[in-house]
Parts: structure tokens; sequence; C-alpha cells
């Protein structure tokens, strides 16, 4: 049973780092989304001047 769990130790281990991609990249769109969503709150909060 120790053999297995070192195995998915490595598994977990090589998980994190596509993971760590992929958070990056999800940071990045995020990021983005939240950019887009202030412009149309700007763009709203014009509309009610």
């Amino acid at each position: 049973m120790a053999h297995n769990d070192s195995t998915v130790s490595v598994n977990t281990s090589e998980e994190n780092v596509m993971q760590s991609g992929s958070v990056a990249e999800q940071l990045a769109q995020a990021q983005k989304e939240i950019n887009e969503l202030k412009m149309q709150l700007m763009w709203m909060e014009r509309n009610y001047e």
C-alpha cells in the first residue's frame, strides 16, 4: 500500500504542475472578464447621470 501512496503522490504533483498552468490562464481570463464588467458598469453609470 505504501507503494501505491507514493504513486498517488507523484500523480498529484504532476496534476499540480498542469493545474498551475491552467490556473494562470483562468486568472488571466477572470481579469479580462472583470475589466469588461467594469467597462459595462461605467457605461451604465453614465446612462443614469
